[in-house]
């Protein structure tokens, strides 16, 4: 499983989303936050990773576990996306391990993608720029069909019912102009969590791209509170 590591400290996980890979926190990662120790995870089947992609957010939280699951103990999890199932699953599955959840543009419940949602379709749904659109266009038409398919699986998940059980810290980001997430969904997931903070950014779904500074600041301020 390949990890892009930045930084000394704390170690923070980031979790990418569908037919996504460890660039996508390349804009947080130019000035990363001081006393953390970012580590940048490809799931199975993406960017640099081998394998194939797996159908169940649970699925990709056991994979980073037996791999990586050292590395990561006594930190946090940032989910981006279905990256954000990931990270809820991988708390679940050893909530020793960790002293905080972030999700981004995610909540512990997220809407099915359409099938008929194509890759141009999905790309104007969750960037603003039309510059990042075009980036975003080229990209997915490298990712091989049956991620796409596998990954629409995954991100189809269902994990609300883990929420009052979640002990640590919860911190949701989300963009006001997310044109995929709904806000309920996010308001759903926070309102059923006890530890819970909410973060608006005037963002797209793609909030850690289009908007990392904003992503940053309230990285920063919720772990000043921890």
């Amino acid at each position: 499983m390949f990890v892009l590591t930045k930084g000394e400290g704390v170690p923070v996980l980031l979790i990418h989303g569908v037919a996504g890979d460890h660039r996508i926190w390349h804009p947080l990662l130019r000035k990363p936050l001081p006393g953390f120790r970012f580590l940048a995870v490809d799931l199975p089947g993406h960017g640099k990773s081998g394998g194939k992609a797996l159908g169940r957010v649970e699925d990709y939280a056991q994979a980073i576990l037996e791999g990586i699951g050292d590395e990561i103990a006594g930190g946090m999890v940032v989910g981006f996306s279905m990256g954000g199932g990931v990270a809820v699953s991988l708390y679940a599955l050893a909530p020793s391990l960790f002293k905080a959840l972030i999700l981004v543009s995610s909540a512990f419940r997220m809407p099915l993608i359409s099938p008929t949602l194509g890759r141009e379709g999905m790309c104007r749904r969750i960037y603003l720029s039309e510059r990042l659109r075009r980036m975003c266009l080229r990209e997915l038409r490298r990712v091989p069909e049956e991620v796409m398919k596998t990954d629409r699986r995954a991100a189809a998940y269902d994990l609300l019912g883990l929420a009052p059980s979640v002990e640590v810290p919860v911190l949701f980001v989300y963009g006001t102009l997310d044109a995929l997430l709904r806000r309920e969904f996010v308001l759903e997931s926070f309102r059923r969590v006890r530890k819970a903070s909410l973060s608006f950014v005037p963002s797209s779904h793609m909030l850690p791209v289009e908007a990392p500074e904003a992503l940053r600041r309230a990285t920063l301020n919720f772990t000043l509170r921890l």
